[in-house]
């Protein structure tokens, strides 16, 4: 006897990937995860993990990367400014450990990249930071149409 025998995946309901993007919008986050990590050539950065805390949403994970020293003046100058609005947002203005992140809430503007990789597809990405105080658009409901990312979310 077969294991897939009586086995039908039409009669089955599969429900929504967990990866299916996000309309740009700003959405209430918390921080599960922030730890310290390096490029490949070493240049350090900060990793979160956000949780989207409420809306259509809800439960969503969004992953960032800021990089807080580069050899690149430009890129760095730009990823201080996203790790600044992200302790600002997080009122944590001068860090001494990721920890200090852990649990904290704020609104991610996440916004959808395209990939540069054919082999990939798009994805969503946190653009900006604000204090949880600060308006949260409200997310479009989700259409039944929308593309799939792919990837592990890093």
């Amino acid at each position: 006897m077969s294991i897939f025998e009586n086995f039908d995946a039409n009669t089955i309901e599969t429900p929504k990937s967990d990866f299916e993007l996000m309309p740009p919008a700003n959405y209430p986050v918390r921080v599960l995860e922030c730890e310290e990590t390096e490029t490949r050539n070493g240049d350090p950065g900060v990793k979160v993990t956000l949780e989207v805390t409420d809306g259509d949403y809800q439960n969503r994970k969004i992953w960032d990367r800021m990089w807080i020293k580069h050899s690149s003046d430009k890129f760095r100058a730009r990823e201080q400014a996203r790790f600044a609005s992200f302790c600002k947002a997080a009122g944590v203005v001068t860090p001494q450990s990721t920890e200090e992140f852990l649990g904290l809430e704020l609104v991610a503007k996440v916004k959808v990249e395209k990939s540069r990789d054919p082999q990939y597809e798009d994805q969503n990405r946190a653009q900006d930071y604000f204090a949880s105080t600060a308006a949260v658009t409200p997310s479009p409901a989700p259409s039944a149409a929308k593309p799939k990312r792919a990837g592990s979310g890093d």
